[in-house]
């Protein structure tokens, strides 16, 4: 299991703390993976810290050499891109948020429109000879 914070001015202490905070707890829950993200570097100048339990201890596990965070667990890499948390595959293919999904949702309709609306108006011309 993968669990990911987003450090706040509130929670941001106890979010990285692995001796009285939600590391100690997820450790202790058997979470293999932790990730607590700061996108904005006010708590974080590395703007993320991360742990692997290995043995029931938590040890910190690295950005590769892209500033991702590879999931052992799961076939995701975790990066950050400005402000946002962004998600890739396992191949380093970068998957598109809720809003880009949409977005794209609707571009494909929009073609779908114009290819249809081509059709007609070649089975037109087909037709006419």
């Amino acid at each position: 299991m993968l669990i990911i914070e987003v450090l706040s001015e509130s929670t941001d202490e106890a979010d990285i703390d692995l001796v009285r905070g939600k590391g100690y707890s997820y450790a202790r829950a058997g979470v293999r993976e932790y990730l607590a993200l700061d996108p904005t570097g006010a708590f974080l100048p590395e703007r993320g810290r991360d742990w692997r339990l290995m043995e029931g201890v938590y040890l910190l596990w690295e950005p590769d050499t892209v500033a991702r965070w590879q999931s052992e667990r799961i076939a995701v890499a975790i990066g950050l891109e400005g402000m946002l948390a962004t998600v890739y595959t396992r191949e380093g293919e970068r998957q598109l948020s809720e809003g880009e999904v949409g977005q794209e949702r609707a571009h494909d309709r929009a073609e779908l429109g114009r290819l249809r609306a081509e059709l007609v108006r070649l089975r037109g011309r087909v037709g006419e000879r």
